[in-house]
């Protein structure tokens, strides 16, 4: 888990078996912990770290293995990364929320490319993002009020939550998101103070 300082690992009766919680600029420090996410290959453990624009990668026991990114909107930059998704071949997704776009980047950091910038898929303050058993990344967008759907290619599916026929599946300003093992989405609609499951 993560706090406005750090990152907690927890075990699972709730005991706290190691921390990294000091606030700064060093590896190994944050400001403001946003997304969390463990690979199942390496089992390394990715952060955005929100305040200080840039993805933290650690080993299992919380030392650090890699940093990248700096505040900017170029290749490889960040404007508050937010949510964070490791596809099945390990290339790792960022949601680059001010930026108003998806970045893709190899398991080592290494920019593959960016989405959501322009056509129909052009992404509104983009925060939680998850991916589907077939593969499609979930993005949500508090701008929009709405869930946007790529491929992992960065093209553009569909769009939801925003107007749909039945009211009680509205959502206002979503954020986080993630699918269960039965393939039903949850979503957290921040505003309406809900979860909302489809």
């Amino acid at each position: 888990m993560d706090d406005n300082k750090g990152v907690h690992k927890i075990s699972i009766n709730g005991q706290d078996s190691g921390s990294l919680a000091e606030k700064g600029e060093k590896p190994g420090q944050f400001n403001t912990p946003e997304g969390i996410i463990a690979s199942h290959d390496t089992h390394h453990i990715y952060v955005a770290d929100r305040g200080n624009h840039r993805i933290q990668v650690l080993n299992p026991d919380l030392t650090s293995f890699l940093v990248f990114g700096s505040k900017g909107s170029g290749e490889g930059q960040f404007d508050e990364p937010w949510g964070l998704a490791i596809d099945s071949d390990e290339f790792l997704y960022v949601v680059d929320s001010k930026n108003h776009r998806i970045q893709k980047f190899t398991s080592k950091g290494e920019f593959v490319m960016e989405f959501g910038k322009t056509g129909e898929g052009t992404l509104s303050s983009p925060a939680g993002i998850t991916i589907s058993h077939k593969n499609q990344l979930y993005v949500t967008e508090k701008g929009t009020h709405s869930v946007a759907v790529f491929d992992t290619e960065g093209h553009f599916i569909n769009r939801f939550g925003r107007h749909v026929s039945n009211p009680d599946y509205c959502l206002k300003c979503p954020e986080g998101i993630d699918f269960d093992c039965n393939g039903l989405l949850y979503i957290c609609d921040y505003f309406n103070k809900r979860i909302v499951v489809y």
